[in-house]
């Protein structure tokens, strides 16, 4: 029987170890470049930037997250895509 706390611990550090490899202000541009690492056959997910709109009206948008090993070809294939702005890949921080 397969140890279940192994798997979770394995989950954890996947999950601990996601850079941002894409930053857009809009959803729509996001979904474009996770279908494009998807296609790949990159997992990634997508993450919300929210800011009080009090304090930063307008700012906000989403960045697409994917693992650290990953990130480098992910950056990659979303510099080779002409339809993404190369200003939109987010170097490490």
């Amino acid at each position: 029987m397969p140890d279940e706390n192994t798997d979770q611990d394995q989950d954890t550090q996947d999950h601990s170890e996601l850079v941002s490899v894409y930053v857009a202000s809009q959803e729509t541009m996001t979904q474009v470049v996770i279908a494009l690492l998807e296609s790949a056959g990159i997992e990634c997910m997508e993450a919300s930037i929210e800011a009080v709109q009090d304090i930063y009206p307008g700012v906000g948008g989403t960045r697409v997250l994917v693992s650290a090993t990953d990130a480098e070809e992910a950056k990659r294939i979303i510099a080779e895509n002409k339809t993404i702005s190369e200003s939109d890949i987010q170097a490490d921080e």
